[in-house]
């Protein structure tokens, strides 16, 4: 079974899980590229919109293949640096 900040529903002798998953966004080299911290899968588009698109569909793609994956349940955290 997953491990999520989800529900699981049955529709018969199959499961969904909706699953909430944490994903970051940067640019790089004019693309966008979403980064599921969850899960390590990333994707990219030309927008925001679209790399979050394609990350969504790239996961589901992921866990579809890896029925026994589980999230990464990350920590998420702040640093201070010094900048010379």
């Amino acid at each position: 079974m997953f491990e999520s900040r989800g529900a699981a529903h049955s529709t018969g002798s199959c499961y969904l899980y909706a699953m909430r998953l944490l994903a970051t966004v940067t640019k790089e080299d004019g693309q966008f590229v979403a980064q599921c911290l969850d899960v390590d899968v990333a994707s990219e588009g030309p927008t925001v919109e679209a790399a979050l698109a394609n990350l969504q569909e790239a996961v589901e793609l992921f866990l579809a293949g890896n029925p026994t994956a589980k999230t990464l349940s990350p920590i998420v955290a702040t640093i201070d640096v010094k900048v010379a």
